[in-house]
């Protein structure tokens, strides 16, 4: 735990000498939590959810079209 606070405290004051390379390190972070918390939103809502009906298989059509006529000729 006296190792944990005394890095915890050499880390801040690194932070404070360089206040541009804590705002870019933070900024950086930030946007790749939020890109990251985006995309698995997207992913879950989209994948990884059943469909919202009582039977989804039921929703899928399975067959073959008929073919379209050629161009005559």
């Amino acid at each position: 735990m006296r190792n944990l606070l005394s890095d915890l405290r050499f880390s801040l004051r690194i932070l404070r000498r360089n206040p541009g390379f804590s705002i870019a390190a933070i900024l950086v972070l930030a946007l790749g939590i939020g890109a990251n918390t985006a995309i698995f939103s997207v992913v879950n809502a989209v994948l990884l959810r059943p469909l919202p009906t009582k039977t989804p298989l039921a929703s899928c059509r399975s067959g073959t079209c008929r073919p379209r006529k050629a161009f005559p000729a």
